[in-house]
């Protein structure tokens, strides 16, 4: 795989990755102009809100990608897809909202019956947009992509910008209010791009039955695997309080950077591979994994190391107030988990590959980690340690998945090491042309 033919591709997925990253700065604005309490309450709202379209992407909406490509079943599946994405999104909620007595009770948080409230509103508003996205993605088309997030993102930004210039200060109900107006212009946009895409029929030879049995194993492990990231605040809440799940989330918010990189290379990894699967070239497949991880590898340990020696510090103490300023404690120690992020990406090759139950094996022997470093972090009130469950979770996980690879493609240590030859390459023969 030459990353010079896929220049175009790859500079729209950096653009749109770049939005993640502004959208982040603007975030912490919005954090600065709230309580911690507040901005506690509305992570578990996106926590909650997240966690449910991971199950519903990786049971309804994954059928695209893997199916979608024969055009003779793409309109079947697409109707399969969309009805199933909506079931589920809608079904959880419902089943949220019809509980939230006994949730906001069990985590002695009044306040998440609102968010009970809230979410059915914000799925029905989102369904359209990850739809979309998932036929843009499954076409290559960045580009599309790009501006969907563009309206996303630009549209919550400039309501930010108009929201602390007539209130100078944000909440929960605020909050809604921006995230309900970004995600319902996002779907309308996305709908206007590839509205050509919505193609819905039952004519095809692919059944549901084929859909679910390959779509079941990789719910389930995107189920789990997603847990650490969008339902840990619950646990936090649940030994500590909602303010310190707000500074947490703070952290976790920087953070999303390097989990951004992560989606940028599952985005262009995981269709990839699949391709390269079906034409049985294991040769192309180890380029694709050795370059994929040494890029990311050299990236993160880079960044690794000019956040922990005061760059973290610099950005939360300057954008922040004080009530926020432990969130630098907090992000220093989370950042080792990035150290293995870039072995994670591996788990959709083993994926691709045909494998669903050996990622699941890892992500549930990871994920039994995670709750046990968590717990006894709680149990024991060592609040300063409380992102040590993702750093265990992500390093563990990454370990099961480059050994595995290792073994199945016969990748040696030292291609974690062509970053550097890789670019030196591409350097002269763009000086060539």
């Amino acid at each position: 795989m030459k990353i010079s033919d896929h220049i175009d591709k790859l500079s729209w997925s950096v653009a749109d990755k770049l939005l993640y990253v502004i959208y982040g700065i603007v975030s912490l604005f919005q954090i600065r102009a709230m309580d911690a309490a507040e901005f506690g309450l509305f992570a578990q709202m996106i926590g909650f809100h997240t966690w449910i379209f991971v199950v519903s992407d990786s049971f309804a909406l994954q059928n695209i990608i893997q199916f979608g490509a024969n055009l003779n079943n793409r309109g079947k599946v697409n109707l399969f897809a969309f009805l199933l994405h909506s079931i589920i999104t809608i079904g959880i909620t419902l089943t949220i909202l019809l509980f939230k007595e006994p949730i906001s009770v069990f985590f002695n948080q009044p306040r998440l019956v609102e968010v009970a409230i809230a979410l059915p509103i914000l799925i029905i508003l989102t369904v359209p947009r990850t739809f979309c996205l998932k036929l843009l993605l499954r076409d290559h088309k960045f580009k599309g992509i790009f501006f969907v997030n563009l309206a996303f993102f630009g549209l919550m930004t400039l309501i930010t910008v108009l929201f602390l210039f007539f209130y100078h200060k944000l909440d929960f109900q605020l909050m809604i209010i921006l995230y309900f107006s970004g995600t319902l212009i996002s779907s309308i946009v996305g709908i206007l791009i590839c509205y050509k895409e919505l193609i819905f029929s039952l004519k095809g030879e692919i059944s549901l039955k084929t859909l679910t049995r390959f779509s079941f194993p990789l719910t389930m492990y995107s189920a789990l695997y997603s847990m650490p990231k969008n339902l840990d605040i619950f646990i936090i809440q649940y030994f500590f309080s909602t303010a310190v799940v707000g500074v947490y989330q703070s952290a976790k918010n920087l953070f999303r950077f390097f989990e951004e990189g992560v989606n940028l290379a599952n985005g262009l990894v995981y269709p990839a591979a699949v391709k390269l699967i079906e034409k049985k070239d294991n040769k192309g497949l180890n380029d694709l994994i050795t370059k994929a991880t040494s890029a990311m590898l050299f990236a993160y340990i880079f960044a690794f190391i000019i956040l922990e020696i005061g760059l973290s510090h610099f950005i939360i103490t300057t954008i922040l107030p004080q009530q926020y300023f432990f969130a630098v404690d907090y992000f220093n120690l989370m950042i080792i988990a990035a150290l293995g992020m870039p072995f994670m990406v591996l788990s959709f090759i083993i994926i691709a590959s045909g494998k669903p139950e050996t990622v699941f094996k890892y992500v549930l022997i990871s994920l039994a980690l995670f709750f046990s470093t968590l717990f006894l972090v709680g149990y024991y009130n060592e609040e300063s340690l409380i992102p040590l469950g993702i750093v265990v979770f992500d390093i563990s996980f990454g370990i099961f998945c480059f050994s595995h690879t290792k073994k199945m493609y016969n990748i040696g240590y030292r291609q974690l090491l062509r970053f550097f030859s890789d670019s030196i390459y591409f350097l002269k023969q763009k000086k060539r042309n």
